[in-house]
C-alpha cells in the first residue's frame, strides 16, 4: 500500500499481524538528483561495454565473455538479423537493414536489460 504525504512518498508493508510497517521513506526536496533523474546507482559501475567479435557467419555481442547476442547475414533478402540471448527477452531473430543498425538494436536492447536489472543506471543528457 502508498501512502502519498506532502512531498514524500511512504511505502508500508503490512506484517503478519495486520499492523503496517515502514519499509523505505524518501522525502524530495527541491535540486534533490533522484528527483531531477541525475542519481547514480552503487558507486563504482562501470558501463555497459559491449564487444563486437566476428566471426565466419556472425558477429558476436559479447559482455565480457558471455555472448549476449548476435547478428547473422540474409543472403535471400540481403539484409540481417539480429537476436538477444538474454533471460526474460525473446530470443526470436529479427530484422535489420544493415549491420550496423543490427548492432545499434542489439546494444539498446542490452542496456535496457542492464537498468531493468539494476547493473546500470539510466543517464539523460
Amino acid at each position: 500500500m502508498r501512502k502519498r504525504a506532502h512531498n514524500f512518498v511512504v511505502i508500508r508493508k503490512p506484517s503478519s499481524t495486520g499492523v503496517a510497517r515502514d519499509l523505505a521513506a524518501y522525502a524530495s526536496k527541491p535540486g534533490d538528483a533522484r528527483r531531477s533523474g541525475r542519481a547514480q546507482g552503487a558507486a563504482g559501475l562501470a558501463p555497459v561495454l559491449v564487444e563486437w567479435a566476428e566471426r565466419a557467419n556472425q558477429i558476436e555481442a559479447r559482455l565480457g565473455v558471455v555472448t549476449v547476442g548476435a547478428v547473422t547475414h540474409d543472403t535471400t533478402s540481403k539484409g540481417y538479423f539480429w537476436a538477444v540471448y538474454l533471460p526474460g527477452l525473446a530470443q526470436t531473430p529479427r530484422p535489420a537493414k544493415d549491420s550496423d543498425a543490427a548492432k545499434r538494436a542489439i546494444l539498446h536492447k542490452v542496456k535496457e536489460w542492464c537498468e531493468a536489472a539494476k547493473l546500470i543506471t539510466a543517464r539523460r543528457a
